[in-house]
């Protein structure tokens, strides 16, 4: 399945390529300057963790207490310093001051950004002293952080020998590119596998980057950590290991969701046959909600799987979140939501188009989504969000398949595309905060079991496409970029977990009927329509009817509860003389279920 395709695109060519555009074309392919940072700005403190005994802290307001040292090149170390105002001056408002508890005692920072593009850090600061756990069954590093992400690497280093070895353990982990902690973040690490009974324990901060943005930290305690505390993280809607993420399912793409959390044992024993309630809500309805079992070994952290056997309707906006049964720690029981909404037509991976992204040179480039087809559909358009700073007039779209079951890497690398077509770029369309349409001269039919890959391609010149989209929802690889972001400027295809670009399928809808034994028959005529548009229907059985019409955005044209209708035949006339021309779904709800209907407006 799509885990072949991973291994496929993602490992053989971004680990050989794509690490050198993340080094050294920085502004190619996630511009600092395109992301407002003010969008992601908290300033709130997070809550302390509430442990059983702290037994040693550090604010840094002795620097001899750490040493430094590097293979930075040019040279540069860690910094202890109480200047709130040392964040990188792009990030005043957002990091400007910083806001650590002891701030004025002393915090550690380093900044990448400042080293400028082709510097390189590799900084280690290493604290002095040892610290003596040998009375502590489980031990409990927390610390204060401020941090700002790019493509660096954060670590904590934990030794029990003095420092002759050491365990990394990773910071940040799965964070976002071009994202904020908050001002400041609470970090928990359990180093009781490293650090538990000993005497002789040491701790070491490293960063390593490449003109990436920063990272500082204070307030560091090592405490017991309580018997039983399984503290949760982001989750997820959609299974990102062998399927997608995504935001927006269309109808004929529905089927029972996977879903996942990621989970910390923070405590002092393993976790055998522990429980967490899940979730599903539509608004404040509960529409799904399960007991989930799970292992969790002490001071490991695992993302748990869930087959729901839930199936969502069409049109839902659903919440997936997690909850711990009461443990010893009450902190975090309960998991980031995840969102995921289903439609008439639209197939989308971006939640939120709070970013910009291009590729701010003069080459051929392209970027888009992966998708996945569960029945046959047929696809109209490719609805795209054009940002400011579109200079193109034109853009073209490439539409290619694969079967990842048969797939070999060279199959899915020169696999033919089954569309190429050439759009103009409406300027009204340009920084409009609205998807455009882009739609086929003939619909293109897509095949049950095949992946589709949907690329916007910027053709070779000074022209620029910039597109929207989000940092949320590429955890599962399903973004794809073509352009010379190799070593050598090889061109090629990259896969990428940085960004979702707004960049989303549109199919025709179909008619489907659930459970509907209410209704005996219906039509909608004239079909294409004018000036209004009669819809017939006849029920078997009373029932309450609603009547929404909506574009293939999914946007909301008309509406009306009809009220609770008589067994027998009815007709309802909708005036749609202020319609634009283009496509549009009727969906008619009864008791019993949903039927949905195209209609075209021609004027």
């Amino acid at each position: 399945m799509k885990k072949i395709y991973l291994s496929l695109f993602a490992i053989t060519l971004a680990s050989l390529s794509f690490s050198q555009a993340k080094l050294n074309n920085k502004h190619l392919l996630e511009s600092k300057n395109s992301v407002s940072v003010t969008e992601n700005k908290k300033t709130e403190k997070t809550p302390i963790f509430n442990s059983k005994t702290v037994f040693w802290t550090n604010e840094f307001s002795n620097p001899a207490d750490w040493s430094f040292s590097n293979t930075s090149n040019p040279s540069v170390d860690w910094v202890i310093t109480n200047d709130p105002t040392a964040a990188p001056a792009d990030l005043a408002g957002v990091f400007s001051p910083l806001g650590f508890t002891s701030i004025g005692n002393g915090f550690a920072i380093i900044d990448s950004d400042g080293q400028g593009d082709g510097a390189t850090q590799n900084a280690i600061m290493t604290y002095t002293g040892t610290i003596n756990c040998s009375a502590i069954p489980a031990v409990l590093i927390t610390f204060e952080q401020a941090h700002r992400r790019f493509y660096e690497q954060t670590f904590l280093m934990v030794s029990n020998d003095g420092g002759l070895s050491w365990t990394d353990y990773v910071v940040n982990q799965g964070m976002p590119v071009n994202t904020n902690t908050t001002n400041p973040q609470l970090v928990e690490l359990n180093i009781s596998a490293v650090a538990a009974n000993q005497a002789n324990v040491k701790i070491a901060f490293r960063y390593e980057g490449a003109w990436d943005w920063f990272w500082a930290i204070d307030d560091i305690k090592m405490s017991e950590a309580f018997g039983n505390d399984i503290s949760l993280g982001k989750s997820w809607a959609g299974d990102i290991i062998n399927d997608y993420d995504y935001s927006i399912v269309p109808g004929s793409q529905i089927q029972p969701l996977v879903v996942g959390v990621v989970a910390t044992n923070l405590g002092a024993t393993n976790a055998v046959g522990s429980a967490m309630n899940l979730t599903i809500s539509n608004g404040t309805t509960n529409v799904h909600t399960q007991t989930v079992n799970f292992d969790l070994p002490l001071g490991v952290t695992d993302t748990i799987w869930v087959e729901t056997g839930f199936t969502p309707a069409v049109n839902e906006n659903l919440t997936v979140t997690f909850n711990v049964n009461p443990d010893d720690n009450t902190v975090n029981d309960i998991s980031l939501p995840s969102l995921i909404s289903t439609s008439t037509t639209t197939y989308a991976h971006d939640f939120t188009t709070t970013g910009v992204y291009r590729y701010d040179i003069d080459a051929e480039t392209a970027m888009g989504q992966t998708f996945e087809i569960i029945n046959n559909a047929t696809m109209l358009s490719v609805d795209v969000k054009f940002e400011t700073s579109t200079t193109a007039e034109q853009a073209n779209v490439r539409v290619r398949r694969f079967n990842p079951d048969n797939a070999t890497f060279s199959d899915v690398r020169t696999a033919d595309f089954i569309v190429e077509q050439d759009f103009v770029i409406p300027t009204s369309a340009i920084g409009s905060g609205n998807f455009t349409p882009l739609t086929f001269q003939v619909p293109v039919q897509l095949e049950a079991g095949w992946f589709y890959t949907v690329e916007i391609r910027k053709y070779a010149g000074a022209d620029r496409i910039f597109i929207g989209g989000s940092s949320a929802g590429s955890d599962d690889f399903s973004t794809i970029v073509y352009g010379p972001f190799g070593a050598g400027d090889a061109v090629n295809y990259f896969v990428s977990s940085a960004f979702s670009p707004a960049v989303r399928m549109s199919f025709e809808a179909s008619l489907s009927v659930k459970e509907n034994d209410a209704l005996s028959s219906f039509n909608v005529y004239p079909n294409p329509a004018t000036e209004k548009v009669s819809i017939d229907f006849s029920l078997t059985t009373a029932s309450p009817i609603e009547l929404t019409i909506t574009d293939l955005s999914g946007k909301q044209v008309y509406a009306s509860s009809l009220g609770n209708k008589a067994a027998g035949s009815h007709t309802v006339d909708v005036r749609t003389s202020t319609f634009a021309e283009g496509i549009y779904v009727v969906n008619f709800k009864t008791a019993n279920g949903i039927i949905t209907e195209k209609l075209v407006i021609k004027k």
